[in-house]
């Protein structure tokens, strides 16, 4: 394989498959492929005008930034398709201001775009080797001026997490974390100078036993101190370091899959932080002995609170809250799954039908990487089926799909109402 077919194959086993817990080889992949090549990103630009409201979609297989134009009752506008070519196998994007940034797992880079005409400011060279993998917003955790800018990027490949600043264009630290990370998360520390930073651990091994690729997983907590040196830049410091296990005590690392936590899910009204964690599933049905769990912790302590087996490997979720309760979503595998907490009873018991599988990804030949719920509109990426699928988000009727470029994997809502 050679040039971009080479690179699309890449892309779809080293990019997509540890998003989405379909098993891999990166060692293999890597040594028959020139994936870490330059970045092919180009200057991008809309064509169309920005839409008030808007779905932003990163393509993990065409390698490209799309965006989705929402109608104000929510129903899908006019897509403008491929604004932006972004190197190989883009995984990840937030919006921090007026600009987007967007890990690049292929260039271990991160691409910084200006959100209002979607062209590239700059091109951020993470280092060798790293394969970045997901990205946190610091401003989320705090107020302090000099955190504005900055990010945290896991590198799957180092067993590490970037500290970047995306306005001056360099990575001002990195810390040691778990063995394969991928999800990160910010959350307030004790004070405004202090930044809690959890990142999840896959602990994805080539060595492991066949089919059951990852070992124990874990989340490490990192408390960084965010500082300004004299010409107003940012320091960051690591003021302590953490490892919580998340296996039950049971657990044998010789002959089962871990929980594979693949992403982090807060929310702070109730005090929890839920880790979506996907088991093992190469194909609907799958294998693996934790095939879709979600873990209730404590969002101050991180302790365990509550285990909940629901199946589908799911590969990312998101919240939705109204006055009654809060329900998660979650993207994955077999489909989109729905797990409903209620104010005086906690989360639903996994028996339930509101916790049963919401959309089976069978009925539709797809495969989710990605949702997000707008009122009462779930739109989800259909990674298989090169589209995103429009769902109510609470009787699961299909609204509307519209089609999209290959490999739709990560999902960013740009509301500027």
């Amino acid at each position: 394989m050679t040039g971009t077919t080479c690179r699309r194959a890449g892309a779809r086993l080293t990019g997509v498959a540890i998003s989405l817990t379909i098993l891999i080889a990166l060692t293999g992949v890597q040594s028959s492929c020139d994936l870490f090549t330059a970045p092919d990103n180009g200057g991008g630009g809309r064509s169309l005008p920005e839409s008030t409201r808007e779905i932003l979609v990163l393509h993990s297989l065409a390698e490209t930034l799309s965006t989705i134009a929402i109608e104000q009752d929510g129903a899908l506008g006019t897509v403008d398709a491929d604004v932006l070519l972004t190197g190989a196998v883009p995984n990840d994007l937030v919006r921090i201001g007026p600009l987007l940034a967007l890990v690049v797992s292929g260039e271990n880079a991160l691409l910084t775009v200006n959100e209002d005409t979607l062209r590239l400011s700059r091109t951020i060279d993470l280092g060798t080797g790293r394969n970045p993998m997901r990205i946190a917003a610091l401003v989320d955790a705090t107020d302090l001026p000099v955190a504005r800018w900055l990010v945290a990027v896991t590198n799957l490949l180092t067993d590490t997490v970037s500290i970047v600043d995306i306005d001056g264009g360099t990575v001002v630290a990195e810390f040691p974390v778990g063995p394969s990370p991928q999800a990160v998360r910010a959350l307030p520390g004790a004070d405004q100078s202090q930044i809690r930073l959890v990142v999840s651990n896959t602990n994805f091994r080539a060595d492991r036993p066949a089919g059951i690729p990852y070992g124990a997983g874990s989340l490490t907590e990192l408390v960084l101190e965010v500082a300004s040196d004299g010409a107003g830049s940012p320091v960051v410091g690591l003021g302590s370091s953490r490892t919580i296990e998340l296996e039950e005590p049971n657990y044998d690392d010789a002959t089962e899959a871990g929980i594979n936590p693949g992403d982090l899910v807060a929310l702070p009204s109730a005090g929890e932080l839920l880790v979506v964690g996907s088991g093992v599933n190469l194909l609907p049905g799958g294998a693996g002995a934790d095939d879709g769990t979600v873990l209730v912790l404590h969002i101050d302590t991180l302790d365990v609170l509550d285990r909940v087996s629901i199946g589908g490997s799911p590969a990312r979720g998101v919240l939705r809250t109204d006055a009654t309760d809060t329900a998660l979503y979650t993207a994955g595998v077999d489909g989109i799954r729905r797990l409903v907490r209620y104010d005086t009873a906690g989360w639903d018991s996994p028996t339930s039908t509101d916790a049963a599988l919401f959309v089976s990804a069978g009925a539709m030949g797809s495969l989710f990487a990605d949702c997000l719920v707008v009122g009462e509109r779930l739109y989800a990426a259909d990674f298989a089926g090169d589209r995103l699928r429009v769902l109510h988000a609470d009787t699961a009727e299909l609204l509307e799909t519209t089609p999209l470029s290959d490999g739709p994997i990560a999902l960013l809502r740009d509301d500027e109402s």
